[in-house]
C-alpha cells in the first residue's frame, strides 16, 4: 500500500469523508472544524497544513489549527446553490489571487490537508484550481453527489471556474503563476487530460 493510501485509510478512521489525493502528499475531504480533538491526530499523520474552503470558517478553528502548529488559510469558497445538477457558483473575495497563491504554494509544499464542510463542491472548486493554474499540479480525482451524472458535475463546475476565476485573471498574473502567456492551448489540453482520467476512464 502506497503512503498516500495510508494516510487516506487513517483519515478515513479519524471520520473525514470524500476524501482524495490531489498531489502526493496532499489531501482533500471534509473539514475538522466540528472535531477540532482530532487535529493532534492529523498532525501525527504528517500533515503540516490546513487550507479551508469554507465561507463560514470561524476564527476559533483558525486559532485551534494555528495553536497546534498547523500553517492555517482560509480561502473562502461560498455556493450558491447546493444542486450540482442545476450548476455551481461562488464567489471569493478580494484577497482571491494572494489566497489562490498562498493555496497553490501549500499544495506544492506537501504535507497538506485541504477542504470544506463536506470536502465536495467547493474542494471540487478548489482542485480544479489548482489543477487549471499550478503546472505541477498531477491530474485530480474530481468528486460527485452520488445522484448526478459525472460528466455533467465537471463540466458545471468547468464552466463556473473559467468564468468566475480564470476570466478575471490578468496576463501579468497568469505569467506569474509559471503558466504560459498563451495560456489558452495549455487550459484545453489541461481540460482534455482531466476529462480523460475523471470521465472516459470512470467506472461508477
Amino acid at each position: 500500500m502506497g503512503l498516500g493510501n495510508l494516510v487516506l485509510n487513517k483519515l478515513t478512521g479519524l471520520g473525514m469523508k470524500n476524501l482524495r489525493t490531489i498531489s502526493s502528499k496532499c489531501f482533500g475531504g471534509s473539514s475538522f472544524s466540528s472535531c477540532v480533538d482530532k487535529l493532534d491526530d492529523l498532525k501525527k499523520l504528517g500533515i503540516k497544513r490546513i487550507v479551508d474552503f469554507r465561507a463560514e470558517a470561524t476564527l476559533d478553528f483558525a486559532e485551534a489549527c494555528k495553536g497546534k502548529g498547523f500553517e492555517y488559510l482560509n480561502f473562502p469558497i461560498s455556493s450558491t446553490t447546493k444542486s450540482t445538477r442545476k450548476g455551481f457558483s461562488c464567489v471569493v473575495d478580494d484577497d482571491f489571487f494572494a489566497n489562490l497563491k498562498k493555496y497553490i504554494s501549500m499544495v506544492n509544499e506537501g504535507d497538506t490537508y485541504v477542504g470544506c464542510q463536506f470536502g465536495l463542491d467547493r474542494t471540487n472548486v478548489a482542485v480544479m484550481l489548482n489543477y487549471l493554474l499550478n503546472p505541477k499540479a498531477p491530474v485530480p480525482k474530481i468528486m460527485s453527489w452520488g445522484q448526478y451524472d459525472k460528466k455533467n458535475v465537471i463540466n458545471n463546475l468547468l464552466n463556473t471556474v473559467r468564468r468566475k476565476f480564470i476570466k478575471k485573471l490578468t496576463p501579468e498574473q497568469i505569467k506569474e503563476l509559471g503558466l504560459p502567456a498563451d495560456y489558452n492551448p495549455y487550459l484545453q489540453k489541461r481540460i482534455a487530460e482531466l476529462l480523460k482520467e475523471n470521465v472516459y476512464n470512470f467506472v461508477s
